[in-house]
C-alpha cells in the first residue's frame, strides 16, 4: 500500500469523503484503476453509502482480482459490509492462479488476522501447512482452528474443528516428531490451551508433569496445573504440591488459596480430619520463620476465619489484632483486613479498633514516618468502624479537622522526597474529603465542598502529582459548577491509551449537559483517538505475535481490540460528540463505526469503578461523588440517546418519509427500555422528543393531530418556566438545567421549521407553530437575561470564613492567606465561565 499512503491516511483519519475525492479524480484519468476502485469502495463505505460501496466491489470481485493491495483493500470492504465470505472466496480464487506463491498465501493469513476474519484465517494457514508444510505454519493453523471456538458455528462444525485441533497438537507431544515437536514454552502454552479447549484435562495435566514441562520455565505453568488438579478434584496431590511449593520458598498467594481450598474439600470428605486444624498450626510456625511474608499472613488471617465458623471469635479477632500489628507499616494493610474486620459483628470490631489505638500509642515514640504509617490505617478503621456515627455536620466536621492537623503534622518528614512522590500524610487528607462529603450529604452546605476542594489544593502543592487528589478535585469541581477548572485538573492527569477508555468517565459523562464548549469538544476529540489507534496498531501487533511465535498472547490481543472496539464508553463519547455538535454547531457531525472484525453486537464496559480510594462502607455517600455510581449511563441511556440524536439530525437535514421510515425500526424502538439512569431532564426532553414524533405520525388525523398539539403546549407551560430560585447551592444541576432550557428552545424551533418546510399547504397548522415559536423566542430571551443577572450572584462572597479555618495551621502547612483567597476567586472565575459557554448553545437562534 505504499503508494496510496495518502488515501489510507485520509480514511484512517476519518476523512472518508476527501479520500473518495481523490479516487473519483484518478478513476476519470484511470477508469479501469482496480485499487482506486477499491479505494473509492471503502470510502464510500466509511461515508455510509453502503449500496455504492457493495456495487463497486462486487464488480471488482468478479473480475478475479490478484493484485495483492486490491485484494487486502476489498477484504476491509467485505468486512465491513459484514460479507466477510466474500472476502475468503475473493482470496481462493486469487489463489487458484498464485497456488505455489508462498508469499501471497502468507500475505492472505495476514490480511484475515488483520480483520480478525477467524474462518478466512484458518483456510489461509491450513493451505499453508499444506502447500509448504512448514514448522509455523503448522503452529498457525494450529492457533488458527483454536481461535474458532470464538465463533458463531453448529455443534457439528465445533466438533470437527476441535477434533482435527486435537489430533493436530498430539503430533506436538510426540517423542520422536522433530518437525513438529514443543520446542518453546509459547508453543507449550499453546498445547495446553488445545487440551483444555477440548475438555482433555487430563491429557494437559500430563504433559504438565512430564519431562517436557521441566525445560520451559513460565509461573503460569504451575498456576494451570493447580487449577487443573483442582477441577479434576486431586485434593490430596494439590494440598501436597502447594506444600512442596511453599517448602522451596513459592510466596504465590494462588498456591496459599488452592491450598486452603484443598484442605477444605478433604476435611469435608473426612470429618474426622484434623487437616484444617493442622494446616493453621503449619502457618503460624511459617509465620514464626516469616513474619513478614504478605501471603502468608494473609493465608492463616483467612483460614482463622475459616475455622472459626463454630462461634469461636476470638480467633477471628485476635488473628486480625495480630495481622494489623505485623502489617500495619504497610500501605496495604487497610484493604488486606478490611474484609475481614467487616465480618467481625460490632462489639469485636470495637475491641479491634481499641486495641490499635493502644498499639498506636505506643508507636508515638518511634521514627516519625512509622507512627505516621500505623496512624494513617488506625484513622482509616476508626471511619469505617464508626461510619455510622458520623450522622450530623458537627461530628464529620471535627473528624475532618483532626485528619487535616495529623497531615500537617506529618509534612516535610523527608528533605529528599523527588518531585514526583507523594507526602506521607496524603490518605489523612483524602480520607479527611470523604468525610466533608458525607458532611454536605447531611447539611446541603456547600461549603463543605468548597472546604474539601481547598484541602485538595493544599495537598496538590506538596505532592504535585498525587492521582487521588486530582481525580476528588475533577468530581467536586464538577459538583459546584466550576467546569473550567474541573478541565484543566482533568487534563494535568495526563491520562494516556487506554485510560481514556477506563477513566475519561469521571470528568466527561454526560459533559455536554453541563458544558457545551469548544475547549470540551476538543478535549473529547482526543478521547477518542485510542479507539482509532486500537484499529491500526492492534491487527499488526496479532501479525508480529504470529511471526515471533507469541501464542499466547494472540488471544489477549483480541479480547483487548474486541473490547476496546466495542466499548460503550466509546459509544458515550460518540455521543457526547454528537450532542455538542448539535447545541453548538448547530449540525449533527456524526462518526460512523463501522464492522473491523473486531465488531460484535454486545457492548463491553470497561469503565474503572475502583480506581479512587475508598475507605467507607457500602453506604458511604461519597461513593457518589467519587465513582458516579448514581445512574451511571449504560447500555439503556445509550440507546435512548441514539434515538434523540438520530431524530435530531431528520429534523435538520431529512424528510417526513424519513422519519415515518425510522420511527417502524429497530433502532427507534424504545418500548422495554429501563429509562432509570435519565436525569429528571433527559426524561422532559425525552418526552418532548417522543411528543414531536406523535406529532408528525398524527399530522393526517386531524383529531389525534389536536391531541398531540395539546400535548405539545402543555409540555411547554409546564417546561418553559425559570423556577431556579435559590442560588445559593449553585451547582451542575443548576447547568444542567438551563442547558436543557436552552436546548428545549432550540429543539421546538428546528421541529417548527421542519413542520413549515414539511407541510407547506396546511395553513392552520402554520398559524399554530408560529404562535408557538414566538412563545419559545419570547422565554429564550428571559433566559439570557436571568443567566446573565446569575454571574454575580454564584460566587463566594465571603472569603472569610474559609480563611479562619486555615488561620491556626498557615504556618504548618506553609501558605498564606493569599492561596485561599486565589483559589476561590479561581471558582468564582469558573463558575462565571460556565455559564458564559451557555452562549454557545444559542448560536443561529436568534432568526
Amino acid at each position: 500500500m505504499k503508494g496510496y499512503v495518502i488515501f489510507v491516511d485520509a480514511l484512517d483519519e476519518g476523512f472518508p469523503k476527501m479520500a473518495l475525492q481523490m479516487c473519483t479524480k484518478i478513476l476519470k484519468k484511470s477508469p479501469e484503476s482496480q485499487i482506486h476502485q477499491a479505494l473509492s469502495s471503502l470510502s464510500l463505505v466509511r461515508i455510509g453509502n453502503y449500496e455504492k460501496a457493495l456495487e463497486i466491489s462486487e464488480n471488482l470481485r468478479k473480475k478475479l482480482p490478484i493484485d495483492e493491495d486490491v485484494l487486502n483493500v476489498l477484504q476491509i470492504v467485505f468486512q465491513e459490509l459484514n460479507m466477510a465470505d466474500n472476502a475468503v472466496e475473493m482470496f481462493e480464487n486469487a489463489l487458484k492462479k498464485k497456488s505455489n506463491d508462498e508469499e501471497f498465501v502468507r500475505n492472505w493469513f495476514f490480511s484475515m488476522v488483520r480483520t480478525n476474519n477467524i474462518r478466512g484465517q484458518q483456510k489461509a494457514a491450513m493451505s499453508l501447512q499444506k502447500i509448504f508444510g512448514k514448522r509455523n505454519y503448522y503452529y498457525w493453523a494450529v492457533m488458527s482452528l483454536e481461535l474458532l471456538k470464538m465463533i458463531r458455528m453448529n455443534e457439528g462444525e465445533k466438533e470437527f474443528f476441535q477434533t482435527l485441533s486435537y489430533r493436530l497438537i498430539l503430533k506436538t507431544i510426540e517423542e520422536n516428531n522433530k518437525l513438529y515437536g514443543l520446542s518453546s514454552s509459547e508453543e507449550l502454552h499453546l498445547c495446553i490451551k488445545v487440551l483444555l479447549s477440548c475438555n482433555k484435562l487430563e491429557d494437559a495435566l500430563g504433559v504438565l508433569e512430564s519431562d517436557i514441562y521441566k525445560t520451559f520455565i513460565d509461573v503460569d505453568f504451575l498456576r494451570i496445573k493447580l487449577d487443573l488438579l483442582f477441577e479434576l478434584k486431586k485434593w490430596e496431590v494439590l494440598f501436597s504440591q502447594c506444600r512442596d511449593y511453599i517448602e522451596n520458598g513459592n510466596n504465590d498467594w494462588k498456591v496459599f488459596d488452592m491450598q486452603i481450598k484443598a484442605a477444605i474439600n478433604l476435611a469435608e470428605s473426612n470429618p474426622s480430619s484434623s487437616i484444617l486444624l493442622d494446616l493453621a498450626n503449619y502457618y503460624k510456625e511459617k509465620k514464626q520463620k516469616f513474619p513478614y511474608l504478605r501471603n502468608l499472613g494473609l493465608a492463616s488471617l483467612k483460614l482463622s476465619f475459616l475455622i472459626s465458623d463454630n462461634g469461636i471469635t476470638d480467633d477471628k479477632l485476635n488473628s486480625c489484632i495480630e495481622y494489623f500489628e505485623i502489617f500495619s507499616l504497610k500501605t496495604s494493610c487497610f484493604e488486606d483486613l478490611r474484609p475481614f474486620v467487616e465480618k467481625l459483628e460490632k462489639k469485636y470490631q470495637d475491641q479491634f479498633l481499641m486495641h490499635i489505638f493502644e498499639f498506636c500509642k505506643a508507636k508515638v515514640n518511634d521514627m516519625k514516618k512509622n507512627y505516621i504509617e500505623v496512624l494513617k490505617n488506625v484513622k482509616k478503621f476508626e471511619y469505617l468502624i464508626n461510619y455510622n456515627e458520623f450522622k450530623d455536620e458537627e461530628t464529620c466536621v471535627v473528624f475532618s479537622l483532626q485528619l487535616v492537623k495529623e497531615y500537617g503534622n506529618s509534612l516535610f518528614l523527608d528533605d529528599n522526597l523527588n518531585i514526583t512522590d507523594k507526602q506521607y500524610g496524603d490518605d489523612f487528607l483524602i480520607l479527611s474529603v470523604h468525610v466533608l462529603i458525607n458532611a454536605f450529604f447531611i447539611g446541603n452546605d456547600q461549603s463543605y465542598l468548597i472546604q474539601a476542594i481547598l484541602f485538595l489544593e493544599l495537598g496538590l502543592l506538596h505532592s504535585k502529582y498525587n492521582f487521588q487528589f486530582k481525580l476528588l478535585l475533577v468530581r467536586l469541581y464538577c459538583m459546584i459548577g466550576a467546569f473550567s477548572l474541573a478541565l484543566s485538573t482533568y487534563q494535568s492527569l495526563s491520562i494516556k491509551q487506554i485510560q481514556y477508555d477506563t477513566l475519561s468517565y469521571i470528568f466527561m459523562t454526560k459533559c455536554s449537559n453541563y458544558y457545551p464548549s469548544k475547549s470540551l469538544q476538543n478535549e473529547l476529540r482526543i478521547s477518542k483517538y485510542i479507539y482509532i489507534s486500537n484499529i491500526k496498531e492492534v491487527p499488526e501487533m496479532l501479525v508480529l505475535a504470529y511471526k515471533n511465535g507469541s501464542y499466547s498472547n494472540i488471544d489477549n490481543f483480541i479480547e483487548f481490540a474486541t473490547r476496546l472496539n466495542n466499548s460503550i464508553w466509546r459509544h458515550m463519547l460518540r455521543h457526547e460528540l454528537l450532542h455538542l455538535s448539535y447545541l453548538i454547531d448547530n449540525k449533527i457531525s456524526d462518526e460512523i463505526i463501522g464492522n473491523n472484525g473486531f465488531t460484535q453486537e454486545e457492548y463491553y464496559d470497561n469503565r474503572d469503578f475502583t480506581i479512587m480510594v475508598d475507605f467507607g462502607t457500602i453506604n458511604d455517600k461519597s461513593k457518589q461523588i467519587k465513582n458516579r455510581v448514581i445512574s451511571v449511563p449504560d447500555e439503556n441511556w445509550l440507546k435512548i440517546q441514539n434515538f434523540k440524536m438520530s431524530f435530531v439530525n431528520l429534523l435538520i437535514s431529512g424528510t417526513i418519509e424519513d422519519i415515518k421510515a425510522k420511527s417502524m425500526s429497530d433502532e427507534w424502538l424504545l418500548d422495554g427500555l429501563k429509562f432509570d439512569t435519565l436525569s429528571e431532564f433527559e426524561m422532559e426532553m425525552m418526552f418532548l422528543f417522543k411528543t414531536f414524533l406523535s406529532f408528525l405520525i398524527q399530522v393526517a388525523d386531524q383529531k389525534a393531530y389536536d391531541i398531540e398539539e395539546n400535548r405539545l403546549k402543555e409540555w411547554i407551560e409546564k417546561n418553559l418556566v425559570i423556577s431556579l430560585t435559590n442560588v445559593s447551592n449553585y451547582n451542575d444541576n443548576v447547568l444542567e438545567y438551563f442547558v436543557f432550557l436552552l436546548e428545549s428552545c432550540k429543539s421546538i424551533l428546528i421541529f417548527g421549521s421542519f413542520i413549515k418546510k414539511s407541510f407547506k399547504t396546511l395553513r392552520k397548522l402554520h398559524a399554530e407553530i408560529k404562535k408557538i415559536e414566538e412563545v419559545v423566542r419570547n422565554f429564550y430571551k428571559d433566559i439570557i437575561l436571568y443567566v446573565s443577572s446569575l454571574k454575580d450572584k454564584i460566587v463566594i462572597a465571603d472569603f472569610t470564613k474559609f480563611v479562619v479555618l486555615f488561620e491556626p495551621n498557615l504556618q504548618l502547612f506553609k501558605i498564606d492567606k493569599h492561596f485561599i483567597e486565589t483559589r476561590l476567586e479561581k471558582i468564582n472565575d469558573s463558575r462565571r465561565n460556565s455559564l458564559d459557554n451557555l452562549d454557545n448553545i444559542v448560536f443561529n437562534m436568534k432568526t
